[in-house]
């Protein structure tokens, strides 16, 4: 990280005008100190660091034969001190030196031997050829990172610290960073690095998982040059931003008629309003109904007029509280106390649906209902486990391969039981696509349509739904 930190310093003295610059000298640049970063804060074994760190750094040690070469023109006499070479011997001399050092750091996170003279010779190179100004701020800057490492949390104490310290030259070095900064935002293939070169400057960089994946992107799409590179990170971007987003899955039958799933992103705010409306339409429709006598004052009422007033920002809470008053009013409709009527059977339906909808769509929710199911699993005998195993594998038939693929899964999970979290998650994953089906079917049963495959897989999946159920509410029913 320290030599990491020493070429990005460097970098900075390339010159004003990066527009006459390679773009293959500046991608090569930023993926030699990318690897560099990323092998210091990495403690994967599953990455082939020596040929990577060669392949990062090949196109900074090419740039750096192609300087040699220039300056025999430009300026033969290499003894010569650097503020007296040609403005263009200036600018080459610089942009050698960075790509020498960038070089350098990406090797040097191995400690090859055959790899510690060529670090050595760039970091005397980089001294050498650097203005007076620029070295002694340089100088002061290496110290201080090498003080940080001795440090009790030397990588994080490192990683934080801005490139720069308060130094008496610091508005030199501002002036030319800013440069840089503007020609890299100019251009649209350069926002990535504009953003992880600022950051780093700063010492605000956080989005290593980001940056890894970056790190992964294959050499021959390095090859391809900025714009492929660009390409390639707008897709991990898309990619990491669904991974890292709360995720809901739906329910669907394909072409076939057979049910399938499908995943998509949910914004959690839009699930809790959404939660929030279909249920106040359905209770205040029960409660103004002349047929329907579920009274205010019933216990689930007011639960029900609790969670619309006061659990928005409660989810745990929102769903337990309409779980017992969808139990409640269940157990009165049994007792002939409120009368079932047309309004009653839609609030049970949405309280239905929107229960199952947080189980299994708000993470939040659903952690809790996971710690729930594995306690409940403590409890119960292996024999209502291993029912509960056979009625998913019930649940293949009626099913695409994907999801009856992985109903047969949960049934093995299942029926082992040996590690209580990945039954828990099972169950929970099972029973909640269970309820799903089991949903769609009564829709299409109410409507009028379906009504044999209803009795076939509808009856199957509530029967899932149902026991697994009892063990994600963490009590018995």
């Amino acid at each position: 990280m320290v030599f990491s930190r020493f070429a990005l310093r460097v970098f900075n003295n390339v010159g004003r005008d990066l527009s006459e610059i390679d773009d293959r000298f500046i991608l090569g640049f930023f993926r030699a100190i990318l690897t560099s970063t990323i092998r210091a804060t990495s403690d994967t074994n599953d990455v082939d660091w020596v040929n990577l760190a060669i392949a990062a750094s090949t196109e900074t040690r090419n740039y750096t034969e192609v300087v040699r070469g220039s300056l025999n023109d430009l300026a033969p006499d290499l003894d010569i001190e650097i503020s007296k070479a040609p403005p263009l011997a200036q600018a080459t001399i610089a942009r050698g030196t960075a790509a020498n050092t960038a070089a350098a750091a990406v090797l040097a996170v191995f400690a090859e031997k055959s790899m510690l003279q060529n670090i050595t010779n760039s970091i005397e190179f980089a001294f050498d050829s650097l203005p007076d100004y620029y070295l002694d701020e340089l100088v002061l800057a290496f110290e201080e990172d090498f003080r940080l490492m001795d440090s009790a949390n030397p990588l994080s104490a490192v990683i934080a610290q801005p490139i720069w310290l308060d130094f008496k030259n610091q508005d030199l070095i501002a002036q030319q960073h800013n440069n840089i900064c503007a020609f890299l935002k100019d251009d649209a293939k350069w926002t990535f690095w504009h953003n992880w070169f600022a950051s780093m400057w700063n010492g605000t960089f956080d989005d290593w998982e980001f940056a890894f994946e970056v790190f992964q992107i294959s050499g021959e799409i390095w090859s391809d040059g900025a714009k492929a590179v660009a390409d390639e990170i707008e897709r991990i971007q898309a990619k990491l931003f669904f991974k890292n987003s709360p995720q809901i899955e739906t329910v669907f039958k394909d072409f076939d008629g057979l049910y399938d799933i499908k995943s998509g992103i949910v914004d959690l705010s839009t699930l809790i309003d959404s939660v929030l409306s279909s249920l106040k339409f359905s209770y205040d429709l029960a409660i103004g109904s002349n047929h329907c006598n579920l009274s205010p004052m019933n216990v689930a009422a007011q639960a029900i007029r609790h969670v619309l007033e006061n659990c928005r920002d409660d989810p745990n809470s929102l769903e337990q509280y309409l779980r017992n008053a969808r139990s409640l009013i269940q157990r009165g409709i049994d007792n002939h106390e409120p009368t079932e009527t047309d309004e009653l059977r839609l609030l049970l339906s949405t309280l239905d649906e929107r229960t199952l909808q947080l189980r299994s769509d708000h993470p939040q929710i659903a952690d809790a209902v996971e710690a729930r199911t594995r306690q409940r699993l403590k409890e119960i005998d292996d024999k209502k486990r291993i029912e509960i195993a056979f009625n998913m594998d019930a649940m293949r038939q009626g099913t695409a391969l994907r999801l009856g693929e992985e109903f047969r899964i949960d049934s093995i999970i299942t029926r082992d039981g040996s590690d209580l979290k990945a039954t828990a998650e099972a169950i929970q994953r099972s029973g909640h696509r269970a309820g799903k089906i089991n949903l769609a079917e009564q829709a299409k049963k109410a409507e009028g349509s379906g009504v044999m495959s209803g009795l076939k897989i509808g009856l199957r999946a509530k029967t899932l739904y149902d026991a697994a159920l009892e063990l994600m509410a963490g009590i018995p029913m």
